[in-house]
């Protein structure tokens, strides 16, 4: 029998998917049109965050916390925190090798975090705060060379044995 309410976590999770994807339909347009409105990135990479923000909140609300949430969480945020910064970084400003460590980076770390389990601290800095600091600093507009270090440094970060707390 289909458990709804063990479903309601995933479906949560696949929103910060689909928000995701629309935020790499919207860079892939702008690409292709060589318009520079990039707003529509920002504002659904807010559906991402708010819907990452939520699905382990309300799975644990539920008790309905599993190994394919978790598997789905990962692999959502593949896409909405670390495709996506990427993909921007090269859309609006060229960038290719600081991006390219970037994606690695972040691939590495979602999949050490899926085999860790630590209950009070992330090892590295988490994809979400990282691209959450891509993104608002392209918001602002820094430059190309500011955001090639950014890139650099926030990808180390996140493959770092920095203990962070967990909120």
């Amino acid at each position: 029998m289909f458990d709804v309410l063990g479903f309601i976590p995933n479906l949560i999770t696949l929103l910060n998917l689909q928000f995701g994807f629309f935020s790499i339909i919207s860079c892939i347009s702008i690409a292709n049109n060589s318009y520079t409105n990039f707003t529509p990135v920002y504002i659904y990479h807010i559906g991402s965050v708010v819907f990452d923000f939520m699905d382990g909140k309300i799975a644990r609300l539920l008790k309905k916390e599993s190994k394919i949430g978790e598997q789905l969480d990962s692999l959502s945020d593949m896409v909405s925190f670390v495709v996506v910064p990427v993909l921007l970084g090269y859309t609006k400003y060229g960038l290719l090798l600081p991006n390219s460590f970037y994606l690695l980076c972040g691939c590495y770390r979602l999949a050490r975090f899926n085999v860790s389990h630590s209950l009070n601290s992330f090892e590295g800095l988490p994809t979400p705060v990282a691209c959450c600091v891509v993104l608002l600093t392209s918001y602002l507009e820094f430059n190309k060379n500011q955001l090639y270090y950014l890139y650099l440094f926030l990808a180390g970060l996140m493959i770092s044995k920095i203990s962070i707390k967990k909120i």
